[in-house]
């Protein structure tokens, strides 16, 4: 979280506990004045409030204008890089067809010599999961 919107938060927790410290306060005043006085915080409690409000959402916006580029330009990456592995992939699994059946022509060659080869591979079917 950048410097700036933790500082913002905190200036605001700081304003809001103020306001409700002020109404408190105001409770201790006499009858007539302390009503005109909780009337007037409670007016500033709320433009508090509300500015608070402003400076948060000021806050979340700019947080936002940071951090959505910056993951927008890594999925674009992520992107890219799993399309890569993608053809990697087949063209991997194309060469490893293609080898598979020339060692099955190269056995079936030495079984037609009648001489037994030294080595085989295990059955495998190219189109089934192993």
């Amino acid at each position: 979280m950048p410097d700036a919107i933790l500082i913002a938060l905190i200036m605001a927790a700081g304003t809001v506990g103020g306001g409700i410290v002020g109404t408190s306060f105001a409770r201790f005043l006499d009858r007539k004045k302390a009503r005109h006085e909780i009337n007037k915080t409670i007016a500033e409690t709320n433009n508090i409030e509300a500015d608070t409000a402003n400076v948060l959402v000021e806050a979340a916006k700019k947080a936002i204008d940071l951090i959505v580029p910056n993951l927008a330009k890594r999925i674009e990456g992520l992107e890219k890089e799993t399309n890569d592995q993608g053809c990697t992939i087949r063209r991997y699994g194309n060469r490893v067809v293609y080898l598979m059946r020339g060692i099955e022509r190269l056995v079936a060659q030495i079984k037609g010599f009648e001489q037994i080869p030294v080595w085989t591979p295990e059955e495998w079917d190219p189109d089934k999961d192993t």
